[in-house]
């Protein structure tokens, strides 16, 4: 540490990855990051590493160094369809990486998990299965890498065939592009399951993200909740959380907008950022007024005639929805459409 850049640094993370982390016992785990935590201005001990060298003992031994340090783990995964993981000679199952998250969150240890754009085969239906696979889990970061061929891999003998070719840098940010923009739909306290279920086919259709706060005034089997949302119900990326502080733990600085007939704000009015939640309340009473006034900037309303308290649930949440899609372009979304049996006449 005593390059012009570390002179100029008071803080450091020892990071380790590569054969250096957990591919040994915890014995001699212990030896490398003792010898690496010698200076006073190492803040943090990061270790990066595959989700089938994480077991109890290792769990333990980072658990050791957390009075002191701030630790952390990133995890390879790529990519959540196993077929594609097989052409690159992955290693280990998706529920080998759903494992090693729960020991690490049993433990307080935050994760940090590696996915890839540009894989072979890869369509975009698996990059935004990938997405929803990690968001159903506790994993607290993510980067996103392009693919690169390494020498003497199964990789390089598909590009040498002409089978598969990486990404240009171009082709690169479009996909991260892709993965970014998910809007999210929050619903506080919903009571009836065909509103939900409806609710739930809308944002598949738009590949939004929907968040559900508890207590749910139904069963997530529940047959009119899955009759509402046709036979969508099971791509929907759906998350539960037990109260509305459970929500905004684990999603620290989401920027909400809430829909309130006491906003003061028109649901046109605001710009919608491409990864904001937009978060409606239950159908009898709507957001509390305890959650709604630290948020007046953020409270938008759907215009009305009259005395009329409200509009249905799920018709709300698709005018306010799409305005949002509209605002950003309607990214990655089928804007034109033919006749099945004729053509348009000029």
């Amino acid at each position: 540490m005593n390059s012009y850049k570390a002179q100029r640094a008071n803080k450091f993370i020892a990071y380790f990855q590569n054969f250096s982390n957990t591919y040994a016992s915890v014995d001699i785990l212990k030896q490398k990051y003792d010898s690496a935590l010698i200076d006073d201005r190492i803040v943090a001990l990061a270790i990066a590493t595959r989700p089938d060298c994480i077991n109890n003992d290792v769990v333990k031994l980072l658990q050791e160094y957390q009075n002191k340090y701030y630790v952390y783990v990133e995890l390879g995964f790529q990519t959540s369809n196993e077929t594609v993981a097989q052409l690159f000679n992955r290693g280990y199952t998706n529920q080998d990486f759903i494992n090693a998250v729960k020991l690490l969150n049993n433990a307080n240890i935050d994760v940090v998990t590696h996915i890839m754009v540009g894989l072979p085969y890869e369509e975009k239906n698996d990059i935004l299965d990938t997405v929803k696979f990690i968001n159903k889990l506790n994993i607290q970061g993510v980067k996103i890498h392009s693919t690169y061929i390494i020498q003497g891999t199964k990789l390089q003998t598909l590009y040498e065939q002409g089978v598969y070719k990486p990404l240009d840098l171009n082709g690169y940010v479009d996909k991260v592009c892709e993965e970014a923009f998910m809007l999210n739909i929050v619903l506080f306290e919903p009571e009836i399951p065909a509103n939900t279920g409806n609710i739930g086919r809308t944002c598949v259709a738009t590949n939004t993200r929907l968040h559900l706060i508890e207590p749910l005034g139904f069963r997530l089997n529940e047959k009119n909740l899955k009759r509402a949302g046709m036979d969508y119900w099971n791509d929907l990326d759906v998350t539960t959380y037990i109260d509305f502080n459970d929500f905004l733990e684990k999603n620290p600085g989401a920027k909400i907008y809430m829909a309130t007939t006491k906003a003061s704000n028109v649901y046109t009015e605001v710009n919608y950022e491409p990864d904001c939640y937009i978060m409606f309340g239950k159908e009898s009473a709507g957001i509390p007024e305890e959650i709604l006034v630290d948020h007046k900037d953020t409270c938008i309303r759907i215009p009305m005639v009259g005395d009329i308290r409200s509009l249905n649930l799920g018709n709300s949440v698709a005018i306010v929805l799409y305005e949002a899609l509209r605002q950003n372009g309607f990214e990655n979304m089928t804007t034109e459409g033919h006749l099945h049996h004729l053509d348009w006449k000029e």
